[in-house]
C-alpha cells in the first residue's frame, strides 16, 4: 500500500468526534481510544511494510553481490580467452608465412 493511500485511508477512517466531544472541556475517552487504536493499526501496518521492504532489500543486495562476483569471474575468463585468441592469431600468422614460403 503506498504512502498516499495510507494517509487517505487514515483520514477517511479517522473517528469523528461527536458534537458534545467538540464542545466539552474534556474529550470523550472512547474517541481517544478509537483514535489511538486506528493509529496503532496504521503504525503496525507501516512496521510490517518496512520489514517486508528490509527483506526485499537484503535479497536484492545478495543478488547484486552474487552478480558482482560472477562479473569478476567472467572478466577473468574473458582476459584468458583474449590471451588465447592473440596466441592463435600469432600462430596463424606464423603458419601462413611458413605455408607461403
Amino acid at each position: 500500500m503506498n504512502k498516499q493511500k495510507r494517509i487517505t485511508d487514515f483520514a477517511i477512517k479517522k473517528p469523528k468526534p461527536s458534537t458534545p466531544d467538540l464542545t466539552s472541556n474534556e474529550a470523550n475517552e472512547a474517541y481517544w481510544k478509537e483514535l489511538a487504536s486506528e493509529r496503532e493499526k496504521a503504525l503496525n501496518e507501516t512496521i510490517e511494510e518496512n520489514d517486508d521492504l528490509k527483506e526485499l532489500l537484503e535479497t536484492i543486495n545478495d543478488d547484486v553481490s552474487g552478480l558482482e562476483k560472477e562479473n569478476e569471474t567472467l572478466k577473468e575468463e574473458n582476459s584468458i580467452m583474449l590471451e588465447k585468441a592473440n596466441r592463435l592469431d600469432s600462430l596463424t600468422e606464423t603458419l601462413n608465412v611458413l605455408i607461403n614460403e
